[in-house]
Formats: C-alpha cells, sequence, structure tokens
C-alpha cells in the first residue's frame, strides 16, 4: 500500500520555475527610445536558459515535517501572445532531486530522502528520468499558470 502525502508530480511542477540572472550589466545610452510595437500585436516564443534555472519544490507530511529543494531544469520554453502567457513547455531531470532543507538526522539523512522519492512510491525515477509541464494557459493578474 502507497502512503499518501502531500508531494505529487503536479506538485513538484506547479511550484514554479526560477531563472536566474546571469549578472550581466545592459549598458546604459542616452539616446531616445523607440516606440515599441504594443503588446498586444506581439507574439513570441521565448527559450529558458536552463543551465541557470531549476524548479523549487517542497512536500510536507501534514503535521508531521516537511522537506525543500531543487530539481534541474533540462529545457523549456514560454508562449507569449501579447502580455498573456499562452503556452510552453518544461522538462526536468527527476535525476537531479536536491534537498536543500536541514530536517534530517542519523538515520533519515538527504540521501535517503531522494532514494525513497525516485521509487514507485513517488517519482519512479528509473522508468521515468524526466518529468514535463505542458502550459496551457495563464491568468497573470492572480499569478497563475494552468497545464
Amino acid at each position: 500500500m502507497k502512503k499518501f502525502t502531500t508531494i505529487t508530480a503536479s506538485a513538484v511542477l506547479a511550484l514554479g520555475i526560477i531563472a536566474c540572472s546571469s549578472g550581466e550589466k545592459k549598458a546604459e545610452t542616452t539616446e531616445p527610445a523607440q516606440a515599441a510595437e504594443p503588446l498586444e500585436a506581439a507574439s513570441k516564443t521565448v527559450s529558458v536558459d536552463a543551465a541557470a534555472s531549476s524548479v523549487e519544490w517542497k512536500g510536507t507530511m501534514i503535521g508531521v515535517y516537511s522537506h525543500s529543494g531543487n530539481i534541474a531544469l533540462k529545457e523549456g520554453s514560454i508562449e507569449w501572445n501579447g502580455d498573456n502567457i499562452v503556452g510552453g513547455n518544461f522538462v526536468v531531470d527527476m535525476t537531479t532531486i536536491n534537498p536543500n532543507d536541514s530536517a534530517y538526522s542519523d538515520e533519515n539523512t538527504p540521501e535517503k530522502l531522494v532514494g525513497h522519492l525516485g521509487t514507485d512510491d513517488f517519482f519512479a525515477v528509473e522508468q521515468n528520468p524526466t518529468a514535463s509541464f505542458e502550459i496551457t494557459g495563464s491568468d497573470l493578474a492572480a499569478g497563475t499558470v494552468t497545464g
């Protein structure tokens, strides 16, 4: 019998993609800016910098304890139509589950958690080394993306 916890593949993916800044500074200019094309008319697909991005996750056994960490992003893109996210796809490398919280003991180590999360009780990482999330829409005013 499988144990019920609040950590699921969809929860891991739904927690968000965190893109890191490259640290580059933009050049300053004193030239006047040109008028931009109205956002409503712009449709584009933007690739995500997978090397500078990760998925943050948090799993909680209600009333007992919680763990958090990150998983490497393998690839991703976001489709925009004007100022709305209308599609996209993210693929995460499930073999890179990395807990970064401090709720461990000599008996319950981060490595033991990663091993358990990799089993059929959770993500079956051996059979499913990647997981994907396909965006089908968004409500940016509410801060949500659906997929």
